[in-house]
């Protein structure tokens, strides 16, 4: 019996596998195949250990023996909780599965809180090594540790769109209702860290060109309240409407019934791609293999580098091409 093959039959025999994942809310969304598929490999014995946020109504319905949430802090390259606390927390385990792509000080002592368990990971300290390749879009990364243990599962059998509380679905048809009958949405997602940010003026540039070309479009705006676009700048604001107040789960459900979407590398980008929402990703210093599109249909304007390398006629095009043909993937590339 090969080594691989014992760590294999060693981790399907766990009694108490725990799977941990700590990462940003976009990437919730991104690991959430792997997630429902070790669910389902583990038949309600898994043990989910995640960061606190407001984006965990994404694991909802995973079905996990339990949930256990840290308060963990971001440092700008990994995240640093208290080990100790939450291995008590946890109790018993005899199976460590890490989906993350990154190591820190307290996730090795969370590991060896157990001693000799049978783990797997993207890092040497863990019992089975898997390749930590960036080169493969980060949900099949992620997919890695559950072919890890059964080859045969598939990621396009766990791609279901994602579940949202009935009381955000309604807060979402009350906004619908109050447009005008037959109109169509585009839903705009501008905010996130800055290095990732595209040019304000551009950014009107290109709604106010999209709206002039397709008069039955509103626009809808979603992000953090205190990022909030200036909507005065446009010559068609009368059609775009700020949704900023919303809570993330419910700007989310939005997204997802959009008729389109629009944004930067982000959250609700992926939010759209599980929905199969027609979207336009624009990508600067970001991957857009590693981070786009992966499921839905899809234009993505990649820069090398910097945003500002992604013209306004460029995303205007991007954006009529998608209403008139909603079913094409493709990647461009800006110069």
């Amino acid at each position: 019996m090969s080594e691989i093959t014992s760590i294999q039959e060693q981790a399907l025999s766990a009694e108490h596998p725990l799977a941990f994942f700590c990462n940003g809310y976009g990437d919730n969304f991104l690991n959430l195949p792997a997630l429902r598929a070790l669910v389902r490999l583990f038949d309600g014995r898994l043990t989910l250990v995640c960061r606190q946020g407001p984006d965990l109504f994404c694991f909802d319905d995973l079905g996990v023996n339990r949930r256990i949430t840290l308060d963990a802090r971001f440092n700008g390259e990994d995240y640093q909780f208290d080990a100790v606390a939450a291995a008590a927390e946890i109790g018993q385990c005899d199976l460590f599965l890490s989906l993350v792509p990154w190591s820190s000080s307290s996730l090795s002592n969370l590991l060896e809180a157990w001693g000799g368990i049978v783990s797997i990971g993207f890092f040497e300290n863990y019992t089975r090594r898997l390749r930590l390749d960036y080169d493969k879009p980060s949900a099949d990364l992620a997919f890695d540790i559950v072919r890890s243990l059964r080859p045969d599962y598939q990621l396009h059998d766990f791609l279901e769109p994602l579940r949202y509380p009935t009381e955000r679905q309604q807060d979402v048809h009350e906004i619908f209702s109050m447009l005008e009958p037959g109109a169509k949405t585009l839903s705009v997602h501008m905010d996130t860290r800055t290095h990732k940010l595209w040019n304000e003026n551009r950014w009107v540039e290109s709604l106010d060109a999209f709206l002039d070309m397709h008069p039955n479009f509103v626009v809808l705006l979603v992000g953090r309240p205190e990022c909030v676009f200036d909507t005065e700048q446009l010559r068609n604001a009368g059609r775009v409407i700020p949704c900023y107040g919303l809570s993330l789960s419910s700007s989310c459900c939005l997204v997802a019934e959009s008729d389109l979407f629009i944004g930067i590398d982000s959250c609700m980008l992926h939010v759209a791609d599980m929905a199969r929402v027609p979207g336009v990703g624009l990508f600067g210093p970001t991957n857009a293999k590693e981070f786009g599109f992966y499921i839905g249909p899809h234009i993505m304007i990649q820069a090398d580098g910097s945003m500002e390398k992604i013209e306004v006629d460029m995303v205007t095009e991007a954006l009529n091409q998608l209403v008139a043909l909603p079913a094409q993937s493709v990647t461009w590339w800006a110069n």
